[in-house]
């Protein structure tokens, strides 16, 4: 029994270890890029290493045999893993929901499962003075054994219907970490209820560190690589929208003038090429000034932004119409047929 002992507190003591360097490294990254789920996923493994750590005090206590259960050292060490246990739950589905639906949860929703989780968590850790060691087993690992499960597969199933609609090494890794981990968590429950019917102590389960260290390890590797992946997408939407502004004009959307000779440009080699016709439009709004003087530059601005509108839906699909500046826009229809046809646009515009 004495080695066994030695054995869960040596296993606790490395998966402290592994928490408390997860949560230092989201620490950072989280201090670096300020986003809300990694502050949730910071938490979430500091209270594992917590309850880790309180179990390995526990389990070291247990091995001096003049030590009982309710030796304080050990009672201290039971009530601070008790709502640990609890409270790395809550986080870490807090941050898989912020990553998967891109809004923070809302603060007074999370404050109350914190709270219930952590009374949970402290009142199922008094099983531990139960009358007798299965009692204790349900109470306190059964228990979280059932909701954990429950828990960590609604995540699973949640970052699994994510990861579908895009591609992601990162979701895929914590989709199966939170399934491994909820099926753990089912099978500490299993082990607890077994125990309960027949009496017979589940030796092995103290062996399920090995199983612990994989799904810690894994899930702290998708979870910086959902970083990473979240990094990359951001900058990679930056660029466009660098592009966007540099050659679209900003108030009405259009394309501005470098955009507009660049394709200009582009249109004159292809007709001379193919022996075709384009036209080239030049429109201006007569007394627009009149209009920012009177009525002011909210209105004119709400103007271009209608009158860029109304040129736009009278050309086709390939046409290219532009704001020069001001009040001036351009038009080219790259293909027409006669010149005819340009004065038929003209006079729809």
């Amino acid at each position: 029994m004495r080695d066994e002992t030695l054995v869960v507190f040596a296993f606790f003591s490395v998966l402290t270890a592994g928490a408390a360097v997860m949560a230092l490294l989201l620490l950072g990254f989280y201090r670096e890029y300020r986003k809300s789920y990694l502050l949730h996923w910071t938490l979430a493994w500091t209270a594992t290493a917590i309850y880790y750590s309180a179990s390995a005090i526990s389990a070291a206590l247990a091995t001096f045999r003049h030590l009982g259960p309710l030796h304080p050292g050990r009672i201290a060490a039971t009530l601070i893993a008790g709502p640990a246990a609890y409270l790395q739950f809550g986080w870490l589905l807090f941050g898989v929901y912020e990553l998967v639906r891109r809004r923070p949860v809302r603060f007074r929703e999370s404050e109350l499962i914190l709270v219930g989780l952590g009374i949970t968590g402290l009142i199922t850790s008094l099983g531990s003075f139960g009358p007798s060691p299965a009692v204790h087993v349900f109470v306190t690992d059964g228990v979280r054994g059932f909701i954990g499960a429950t828990a960590l597969l609604a995540g699973a199933a949640a970052v699994w219907r994510t990861s579908k609609r895009r591609s992601s090494i990162g979701f895929t890794l914590i989709t199966g970490a939170l399934l491994l981990y909820g099926i753990e968590q089912l099978h500490y429950f299993g082990i607890s209820i077994a125990w309960l019917a027949t009496g017979q102590e589940q030796n092995y389960s103290a062996y399920l560190g090995f199983a612990d260290f994989v799904i810690q390890t894994m899930l702290g590797t998708g979870m910086i690589t959902c970083l990473l992946e979240d990094e990359r997408e951001a900058s990679e939407l930056a660029t466009v929208e660098i592009e966007h502004l540099a050659y679209h004009d900003s108030m009405t959307g259009l394309p501005n003038r470098p955009l507009f000779m660049d394709r200009l440009i582009v249109a004159l080699a292809q007709a001379a090429r193919s022996n075709q016709k384009l036209a080239v439009f030049f429109l201006d709004l007569d007394r627009f000034k009149d209009i920012n003087d009177s009525l002011g530059h909210t209105v004119g601005d709400a103007l271009l932004k209608g009158v860029a509108d109304r040129i736009h839906r009278c050309v086709r699909e390939g046409d290219t119409v532009a704001r020069f500046g001001g009040d001036e826009f351009t038009l080219m229809i790259p293909k027409i047929e006669n010149v005819e046809d340009a004065a038929r646009i003209a006079q729809k515009i």
